[in-house]
């Protein structure tokens, strides 16, 4: 037996980065095809699927700042906020950034302490669903004069996405505060 046994183990290889390699190829693939997406997107302006995912990210991270700022005006100190893949956390006084190519959604990780009161905790948890409404209805009056098309926000698929986020249907963030 060798005097460092810890170090004579096999180790694994490292993992290949297969998120990194779906991202340049959905890059590549949206520079190959960018110059046909603006008449592809009039064909039927109504409908832009190619800014759902934008228009996603944009709500969750409204309702995530809905959470963050409820919970900052209660007396809730956070450790830091999540929206999709984009993390950013405090660790021991210094603010760090994460990158996870496996995440989506959200999430505001409130501090956990012995002071904490019930109430400060239910306004941030009802925080988040009151931006997702206000969105919601800035959204829908900005669909009703305006209207949805490629050269604008596509305000039909917000107005969507903070429908489906008012909702209560998960455990999360209406079924705590009830």
């Amino acid at each position: 037996m060798s005097a460092t046994p810890i170090l004579d183990l096999e180790q694994e290889p490292p993992r290949k980065p297969w998120w990194l390699l779906f991202g340049l190829t959905l890059f590549s693939l949206a520079f190959i095809f960018a110059p046909f997406l603006a008449e592809w997107a009039d064909l039927n302006p109504s409908f832009n699927g190619l800014l759902w995912l934008p228009a996603i990210y944009v709500a969750i991270a409204v309702h995530e700042a809905g959470h963050l700022i409820a919970g900052q005006l209660a007396g809730v100190e956070s450790r830091g906020i999540s929206v999709g893949g984009f993390s950013l956390y405090k660790i021991a006084g210094h603010w760090r950034f994460r990158l996870d190519g496996c995440t989506f959604g959200g999430g505001v990780m409130p501090r956990v302490a012995k002071t904490l009161r019930p109430a400060g905790l239910a306004w941030m948890v009802a925080g988040g669903p009151l931006a997702s409404i206000l969105l919601f209805a800035v959204s829908g009056v900005a669909w009703a004069k305006f209207g949805s098309g490629c050269r604008r926000l596509d305000r039909q698929s917000l107005l969507g996405c903070n429908l489906s986020f008012s909702l209560a249907y998960s455990p999360l963030d209406q079924w705590n505060v009830i």
